[in-house]
């Protein structure tokens, strides 16, 4: 018996890189940040109402195949996120963005 493998194309990168649910803006980081450290599909769904199952599941596999660089990315994203929140926290910083 010959087995054929058949692509999926539910995954696609941009530009710069990141992969994203193919036709649209959701990027694949974002799916394995949803709902904790073990999202169901059904979970996800929930979140991203447009995307099929079929997507949610390409994005998790995606994920598992290359779940060291998306761990990095998004360990980046949080700590850029908790940097932001810093900033935009600090005592005086409204007044300084106000010009006062």
């Amino acid at each position: 018996m010959t087995l054929t493998v058949v692509p999926i194309s539910h995954i696609a990168t941009d530009e710069q890189g990141v992969a994203r649910v193919a036709g649209s803006r959701v990027r694949v980081l974002d799916i394995a940040m949803s709902h904790g450290p073990r999202p169901s599909a059904e979970q996800i769904r929930e979140l991203y109402p447009h995307l099929t199952p079929g997507q949610i599941y390409a994005a998790l596999s995606f994920y598992a195949d290359h779940r060291v660089e998306m761990d990095a990315a998004i360990a980046r994203s949080v700590e850029a996120a908790r940097a932001a929140f810093a900033s935009a926290t600090r005592p005086g910083f409204a007044d300084a963005e106000q010009g006062r």
